[in-house]
């Protein structure tokens, strides 16, 4: 999964470093800004942050989330990953068909890159 926002000249992009279920990237997906958003705060206090977290998710069997844990993190401070967590516990994913349980990893990297469209020969 790769998320871009465009922001003057500069594209930034969450791109998903593992395969998460279509089943949960459909529900995540309409939550690209709010993720990205998380990178632009850290962006705001230091221009050239660039890293990578992992949060863990366990989904209830009715679609609510039970938690949503910080296991990777390579920026400076965990504020970028804590952010991505909150956002990923909001989320409200399809009930389980048979009511279970479920836990799976959101990798996701974030770097920022000049888009094609504006950068120079």
């Amino acid at each position: 999964m790769r998320f871009v926002l465009l922001i003057g000249l500069v594209a930034v992009t969450a791109g998903c470093a593992g395969r998460v279920s279509a089943r949960f990237e459909t529900h995540i997906r309409p939550h690209a800004e709010k993720i990205s958003m998380c990178y632009l705060q850290a962006l705001q206090r230091d221009p050239a942050a660039a890293g990578e977290i992992e949060v863990v998710v366990t989904v209830a069997g009715d679609g609510k989330v039970i938690a949503a844990d910080l296991v990777k993190n390579t920026f400076a401070d965990d504020q970028v990953g804590r952010c991505v967590a909150g956002v990923l516990q909001a989320v409200s994913f399809p009930a389980s068909h048979r009511n279970e349980t479920v836990t799976f990893s959101y990798p996701v990297v974030f770097t920022q890159e000049v888009p094609e469209s504006v950068r120079k020969p």
